[in-house]
């Protein structure tokens, strides 16, 4: 679809199925997809197909983003708690308060996703450039309601990864195809479908408070991270701050991810390291001390 949530609610394929050099034009429930025998075949025949989408309304701007990652908030974990943050911050000479916005990050590894799948009666096997073979194996026996001996996932070296080729969906299209066409597919992403259809790094806001005396002696830090995606263990990765302040209180909250988040070279830590070192920094220019 052209927008995330986007679903096809009419499909016209027969110009698809004229075309020289497409084999098959499947639509199967939610999945709709031309069959070409080579690359140039199947990415014409997927331009001429037909398709009309339903797009919801409402979908957040980038500029909306912080505030959705904050207002969406849930799950509390509390990563470091000692002593009373109202008494260190009275006895502080110098309040700061700053919040950091980290925004996604496409990974746009050189090798986009691939996947190719063959069927041989009851057993199938799949070679995808994925991170997690026996991850996508158990997916694979799950999805087919198979048990995972009938299923073969060959990893071939990986064109960049960085965590990112974790989920490999595109992998479940290729089998689901395979099975249907009775023959192998192959199944890639364009560059632009690898930019837009992966899983990004998260994004996360970080609220930080911290308090120090004139002469630069910490005493109090409050620090409240709201990271996107489904696993809040994602962001509590470096949530703790190491520095040496009596009065301390860490809490990481998930929040709701407009855009299909996961890992990517990790997780929250560097996120959270770069939010507290950019503060310490600051609260050490706003003392006038060195950092």
């Amino acid at each position: 679809p052209p927008a995330y949530g986007g679903r096809a609610t009419r499909g016209d394929l027969a110009a698809a199925e004229r075309l020289p050099g497409v084999a098959r034009v499947i639509q199967d429930g939610d999945l709709i997809a031309v069959l070409g025998e080579d690359d140039d075949a199947a990415a014409l025949g997927a331009r001429v197909a037909q398709v009309e989408w339903e797009i919801p309304a409402g979908q957040p701007s980038r500029f909306d983003l912080p505030s959705v990652l904050v207002q969406s908030g849930t799950e509390p974990h509390v990563m470091q708690e000692r002593g009373d943050l109202a008494e260190g911050f009275r006895g502080a000479s110098l309040v700061l308060e700053a919040t950091y916005f980290i925004p996604y990050i496409a990974p746009v590894p050189m090798e986009p996703r691939a996947a190719v799948a063959q069927w041989e009666g009851d057993h199938l096997t799949v070679w995808a450039g994925t991170q997690r073979p026996f991850g996508l194996r158990q997916e694979l026996a799950s999805i087919f309601g198979m048990e995972e001996s009938q299923v073969r996932v060959i990893a071939p070296e990986i064109g960049g990864g960085f965590g990112a080729k974790s989920p490999y969906g595109l992998a479940h299209d290729a089998a689901r195809l395979a099975k249907i066409a009775g023959r192998p597919v192959r199944v890639a992403f364009t560059r632009q479908e690898e930019t837009m259809w992966s899983n990004f790094r998260p994004a996360a806001i970080v609220q930080i408070k911290s308090g120090s005396t004139s002469d630069g002696r910490l005493v109090a830090w409050e620090s409240v991270a709201y990271h996107s995606g489904d696993r809040v263990m994602i962001g509590r990765r470096g949530a703790e701050t190491p520095y040496d302040a009596p009065h301390v209180k860490s809490t990481v909250y998930r929040s709701d991810s407009p855009l299909p988040s996961g890992s990517y070279r990790s997780l929250g830590a560097a996120v959270n390291h770069f939010a507290r070192e950019v503060h310490m920094d600051e609260l050490a220019a706003a003392a006038g001390l060195d950092p």
